[in-house]
């Protein structure tokens, strides 16, 4: 077993009534050296409190802005203050399954190449019973494919931590999809992959940000990220503005096919198709 230790980056914002469950997930990994960066994104008593009781308090560490200021500020900050070789996120409504953080691991310590490395997931209700699965493309690198749409479920992924500060970390102008952008930045340093396992549970909720649908900025955002990668991997950009154009036209309805699905999905009509918070 590998001595590496792994931090865990959660974003939390209050009134976050899944955050118990999430971190419970946490307290019963199979691999023992790991850390919680709770960052507490506004005002949230008796959080950090509720964490420690949990997790303990050797594993935890809080970080508290005094007043709400995003997700991907949020993030920063995390990534900042954290030393951990590795990184893993967890949303404060998602869950991990028990050999997560073990099975992420032991893939980034044997291939050095690889920067990021994701699962498939399990798609929960807000009463977390089983509505469906994300699969996601698994195997090998997905780089290629990852120009097209988002390949990684936020909350099941493990990546190297220099490599995201190398980067650029979270852009906070692309807002409901940060990770995605960041995906297709990091993406230029090495190989992104996906574990053909089921290692998290996702959780559909209305109470999401992200079924708000994304704006002319962010897009413009992810746009210029593509790009970036298209030249890396040495692909015409014509293709990949092609590709950009379908992407975009299809998001802007989004918020309200993601309220149809999520209903759909309550009847227990399940989907085995890429769904994120992010992107799709």
């Amino acid at each position: 077993m590998t001595s590496s230790t792994v931090g865990v980056l959660m974003p939390v914002r209050a009134p976050a009534p899944y955050l118990n469950a999430a971190l419970l997930s946490l307290a019963a990994q199979t691999l023992t050296n790991w850390r919680l960066t709770l960052v507490l994104d506004g005002p949230a008593p008796g959080f950090a409190e509720h964490a420690e009781h949990i997790v303990g308090e050797e594993r935890l560490e809080v970080l508290q802005l005094t007043e709400s200021r995003g997700l991907s500020v949020a993030l920063n900050r995390g990534l900042a203050e954290m030393r951990t070789e590795y990184v893993a996120r967890l949303d404060a409504d998602d869950l991990s399954a028990p050999n997560r953080l073990e099975r992420e691991l032991v893939h980034l310590e044997s291939r050095k190449d690889v920067v990021l490395v994701g699962s498939h997931a399990e798609i929960i209700d807000d009463t977390s019973e089983h509505v469906g699965v994300v699969r996601v493309p698994a195997g090998g690198d997905v780089r290629k494919s990852l120009l097209r749409k988002n390949r990684f479920v936020a909350s099941s992924v493990m990546f190297r931590r220099l490599a995201a500060i190398e980067a650029g970390g979270y852009n906070a102008h692309c807002r409901h999809a940060e990770d995605y952008d960041l995906w297709l930045r990091m993406a230029i340093l090495g190989p992104v992959e996906n574990l053909d396992e089921t290692l998290t549970s996702y959780r559909v909720s209305n109470n999401q940000v992200s079924i708000n649908p994304m704006d002319a900025l962010g897009r413009g955002v992810i746009r210029l990220s593509r790009q970036g990668l298209s030249r890396h991997l040495g692909r015409s950009l014509w293709r990949t503005d092609l590709e950009h154009l379908a992407w975009d036209l299809w998001q802007r309805p989004i918020a309200r096919n993601r309220r149809g699905k999520m209903a759909r999905l309550r009847r227990g009509q399940t989907t085995t198709r890429p769904e994120h918070r992010e992107t799709s």
